[in-house]
Order: structure tokens, then C-alpha cells, then sequence
């Protein structure tokens, strides 16, 4: 047991690194309980970088619950097996599904014994604006260990939204928005009665759970602007997709009650989003203008890392070649990243030693040995240098593109400060709804 939990521990590390190599990693929302038996659900849109997210904001070593045809593949069947993955098996795939239950019954015993369980509802991933259609395992799943220990076994049921600013974007922000968890206990006579009815009753709960920590858009269209909307409005020590959620709340609220009044402000978020991202900056830089002494720093700094960039692009190719190939074969959307971080996990050890090899055998061994250590330390210092140098353009951007100045920016500033105002107004009055709301039910 010490052994398979230590080669868990490491494959944990690695994933771990991988997402956070790639991402801007955030959490909010309550603390996950680190012991009794747990079930966490999550959205599935970033292939197994959403596993990898809930590696990073847990403490506990899920075991999760992962399609078959998985179990298959080269790679991933030894990860499969280090962290204990339960196999499920599906008619799409021509397996026998008799088979899951001996997986119900691992899922069973992983809890009874106090352990956690990590799947997505949604079945597979995708990159579907909303939630999709869940399936009943999760479900199924707690109320059958309920079941067989007699109702005695305190099963919670974790939600965890995954939220991607710019999922196939290299160093950009990922958020994992943790929810209240929920049980099943009061299902217990409709369990009794129907278990099927109870596993719908159950999967409606867990959708509704879920749904209040993800980000459903209408389309794939709005986010630009309702990631700009939820930047104009209040923080309030909020992340952003809580303030997204809220924006697209409202949004849709408003279209029920005044539908004229939403289409106009629909109109105005889109016209000065796309306006914005025409010009490069974001719509609170508008009126803030970044100082000379600033601005010269910035510059410097622009200037060191643009050197860098094109230094580690020697060592990050490791990264961009998969990622090149990957576009090319036309791969699934939601398997892109997955494709990626994996491809360069393969990559990058081969690309340092034939690098080593090479300058080592022309140049003698301590060339050899230094190109690899100074490769290693490039690939490593990639995220650190690009994002410097996104923060130094922005300023620069700010002092030439930003303050009120010019026809186009003064037109620009007073529809941000309109939108601002009408956004703060429609926020306070769902907020005001929803703990309205929040006191009925209690």
C-alpha cells in the first residue's frame, strides 16, 4: 500500500507541474473536506487537464473514474494504474458494460473505506458554451454506497466548476470554483421505492449544485464580451468567473423582464468589446494612463524579454511542435491541451538529449552538458519571462493607446462609464434577488 501511494504521490506531482507549467491556476469558493468519503463531480471541457486542476486544489488522492478506451492507450494506461482509475465501460465503445459492476462495486468500497472519487457527470469532454446533458453514474454511485452500508455512510457529493479564461492559450488564468457540497440522505424512501427515480432526483441535484459554480454561456460569442462586462462591475473580492456567472445571470434576466432594454445593452457590450480588442487594451485602461517613469521601465523591461522570448523559443520548441501537429491533425477542441501537454512531456527529454549529444561530441562534454542545463532552465524561466513581457506591452499600450485622449477614446470611455453603470445597477438588483431568494428557501 505505501508503494502504490508513493507512486501516486508522484504522478500527482507530475501532473501537478504540468497544469501549472501551463496555467495561472485560481480557486475559490469553500474548502474540500479532507476525509470521509467524497464524490467530486466537475464540467469537462479541458480534456485530463481537468483532472489535473482538481490534483492541484485537493489535498486528497481521488481515485477517478475514466472511460476504458483509456485504459488502452501506451501512456496512459500506467498513469491509469499508479492512481488506481476506475474503468467504466460504454456501448459506444463495444464492451461488454456488464463489466461495470464489478466498477460500482470498487467505487463502493473506496467509500466505505472513507476514500474520494473523482468524475465528470457529462460523460466525456467537449466544449459545448454550457453544461450538457448528465449522465446518472455519479448518482448511482452514492446512492449505492448509501444503500450497502444501510444509510449509515455520510456520502458527500463535491462540486467543482472548472473555468478556462483562454483554454488553449499558453500561461493563461484557469479557475477552479468549489461549490457547497451535497448528500443524498433525504432520497432514501424514493431510493427505496424506485431506484431509478431516485438516481434522476439525484442527478438533477447534483446538475443544480454544479450549476451554481460554471459559467453557462448562451454561445461561444458572448464571452468576449461578458469577460469584459464582469471586469466593468464591482470585484468585490470575487473571482472572475463568479462575476461572470453573475454578468450572464443578469443578462438573461433581463432579456425575460425588459427585452428591448438587454438587447441594448447587449449591443453596447459587444460594440465596445470588439473595439477594445481591436486596439489591444482593456476597457478600465481607458481613462488611466500609465506615467514616463513607468513607461520607461516597462520598455526596458519589453526590450530584455523580447530577447529572452526568442532565446527560449530554442528551448520551448519541445512544446510548439506538438502543438503544430496537433492543429494539423484537426484534433477535438477539448483535447487540444491534453494533446499538448503530453506531447511535450515526450518531446522535450529527446530534444535535450540529441541537444546534449550534438554540442557535447562538436564542443566537448561540458558544452554538451551546459546546453542541457541551460535548456532545462530556459524552458523553465518560459512562463515567468512571457508573462513580463505581456505586463510590460500592456503598459506601454496604456501610455499610447490609453487616458481620455482623441475623438475615438472619449467616445469609447463614455460608453464604458454608461455600460459600467447600467451593469452595477443589474448586479445589485440579482444580488438583492438572490438573497431574497437564499432567505425563502431557508
Amino acid at each position: 500500500m505505501f508503494t502504490i501511494l508513493r507512486v501516486y504521490a508522484l504522478v500527482k506531482l507530475y501532473g501537478r507541474a504540468l497544469v501549472r507549467s501551463y496555467y495561472h491556476v485560481h480557486s475559490s469558493g469553500t474548502q474540500i473536506e479532507e476525509q470521509g468519503p467524497m464524490i467530486l463531480v466537475s464540467n469537462h471541457s479541458g480534456g485530463l487537464v481537468d483532472g489535473g486542476l482538481i490534483w492541484f486544489i485537493c489535498s486528497r488522492n481521488p481515485r477517478f473514474i475514466a472511460k476504458y478506451t483509456l485504459f488502452k492507450m501506451p501512456f496512459l494506461k500506467h498513469i491509469m494504474g499508479a492512481t488506481g482509475a476506475i474503468p467504466v465501460y460504454r456501448k459506444k465503445d463495444k464492451v461488454d458494460t456488464n463489466q461495470n459492476r464489478g466498477s460500482f462495486d470498487a467505487v463502493y468500497e473506496e467509500l466505505a473505506r472513507g476514500g474520494a472519487i473523482g468524475m465528470f457527470p457529462e460523460g466525456e469532454g467537449g466544449s459545448a458554451p454550457g453544461l450538457r446533458q448528465f449522465k446518472t453514474g455519479a448518482a448511482r454511485m452514492a446512492l449505492g454506497a448509501l444503500a450497502s452500508k444501510d444509510w449509515n455512510l455520510d456520502v458527500s457529493v463535491q462540486p467543482v466548476g472548472v473555468y478556462y479564461d483562454n483554454r488553449d492559450r499558453y500561461r493563461s488564468n484557469i479557475f477552479a470554483w468549489i461549490g457547497e457540497p451535497i448528500n443524498f440522505k433525504h432520497l432514501r424512501e424514493l431510493y427505496e421505492q424506485s431506484p431509478i427515480k431516485a438516481a434522476r432526483q439525484a442527478t438533477e441535484e447534483i446538475r443544480a449544485a454544479l450549476a451554481k459554480c460554471v459559467v453557462q454561456y448562451n454561445s461561444h460569442e458572448e464571452a468576449p464580451a461578458m469577460v469584459m462586462a464582469a471586469d466593468l462591475i464591482p470585484h468585490r473580492g470575487r473571482q472572475l468567473p463568479e462575476r461572470v456567472h453573475s454578468c450572464v445571470a443578469a443578462m438573461q434576466r433581463l432579456k425575460e423582464v425588459a427585452p428591448r432594454r438587454a438587447k441594448k445593452l447587449k449591443a453596447g457590450l459587444d460594440q465596445l468589446s470588439d473595439e477594445l480588442q481591436q486596439i489591444g487594451i482593456r476597457a478600465n485602461d481607458l481613462d488611466q494612463r500609465p506615467g514616463l517613469g513607468t513607461t520607461t521601465a516597462a520598455v526596458a523591461v519589453l526590450a530584455v524579454t523580447f530577447l529572452l522570448r526568442w532565446i527560449i523559443w530554442i528551448a520551448w520548441l519541445p512544446v510548439l511542435v506538438p502543438a503544430q501537429v496537433v492543429s494539423r491533425r484537426k484534433a477535438p477542441p477539448d483535447k487540444v491541451v491534453t494533446f499538448q501537454l503530453f506531447g511535450s512531456t515526450f518531446v522535450s527529454p529527446v530534444w535535450l538529449l540529441c541537444s546534449g549529444l550534438w554540442l557535447g561530441s562538436t564542443y566537448g562534454l561540458q558544452a554538451g552538458l551546459g546546453a542541457v542545463a541551460g535548456l532545462g532552465i530556459s524552458a523553465f524561466c518560459a512562463g515567468p519571462v512571457r508573462d513580463g513581457f505581456l505586463r510590460s506591452l500592456a503598459v506601454v499600450r496604456g501610455r499610447f493607446e490609453g487616458g481620455a485622449r482623441g475623438e475615438r477614446n472619449l467616445r469609447l470611455l463614455k460608453l464604458r462609464n454608461q455600460l459600467t453603470l447600467a451593469l452595477t445597477r443589474r448586479s445589485n438588483a440579482m444580488q438583492r434577488l438572490n438573497r431574497s431568494q437564499d432567505s425563502q428557501t431557508g
